[in-house]
């Protein structure tokens, strides 16, 4: 039902004024959060079908800007269990474009503790999401990410060493204060959750590191 409501969201978004849209974005955001919409699907009673179905919600609160460090560490304790581990995972290489920089950072920190026997191939397209956006929004050589970083890349992990890699390879520069993707009213939450090809093909250059580890 609360999938509903943001779709018809959607649909307003093509018809009211943008003050109007974001001011509706904004009311709906407040509610999801609360209303602890977040704590529910990825809470002690989590269900499997429900958290396949959260992506709208995920993508609706990430474009508003209200996804915290504090809900990431809720995604990933529920992405520990093992009957919805991969459900879990699924979740976060589409969402992270439409995160902002802090909680992806997080993530990032979260996934360089992974022991390499420990990776699985959702953790794998994970790392490749994560690696595009840094290559997206950072360098090697600005204070507010790359400090992050570099905290991590004295790590053993594969993960920390590809970054690290990246890093030294050259990331675009400028501003790391994250390129604002277009806000809720200015665009729809894309419904399907899906990987690209080209997602898929990076995993096979995070296993060379791995196997090279």
């Amino acid at each position: 039902q609360i999938n509903n409501h943001i779709n018809m969201f959607n649909e307003l978004c093509q018809n009211e004024s943008l003050s109007d849209a974001d001011n509706i974005g904004s009311s709906l955001a407040n509610w999801l959060i609360e209303n602890k919409i977040f704590e529910c699907i990825f809470g002690p009673n989590l269900h499997v079908e429900l958290i396949k179905q959260s992506h709208i919600i995920l993508n609706f609160l990430a474009m508003e800007g209200r996804i915290t460090n504090e809900h990431i560490d809720t995604i990933w304790c529920a992405a520990q269990l093992k009957h919805c581990s991969r459900q879990v995972l699924d979740l976060l290489p589409p969402l992270i474009k439409n995160l902002e920089v802090s909680p992806v950072l997080h993530l990032y920190k979260l996934l360089s503790n992974i022991e390499t026997k420990e990776q699985t191939e959702q953790t794998l397209l994970l790392a490749s999401a994560l690696i595009k956006f840094i290559w997206l929004h950072g360098n090697s050589s600005s204070s507010t990410m790359a400090s992050e970083l570099r905290d991590h890349q004295n790590a053993n992990s594969p993960f920390s060493v590809l970054v690290k890699g990246s890093l030294h390879m050259g990331v675009n520069s400028g501003d790391l204060t994250r390129k604002r993707e277009p806000s809720s009213s200015e665009r729809s939450v894309s419904i399907e959750a899906s990987n690209s090809e080209d997602e898929r093909s990076d995993i096979r250059r995070v296993r060379v590191v791995n196997e090279e580890s």
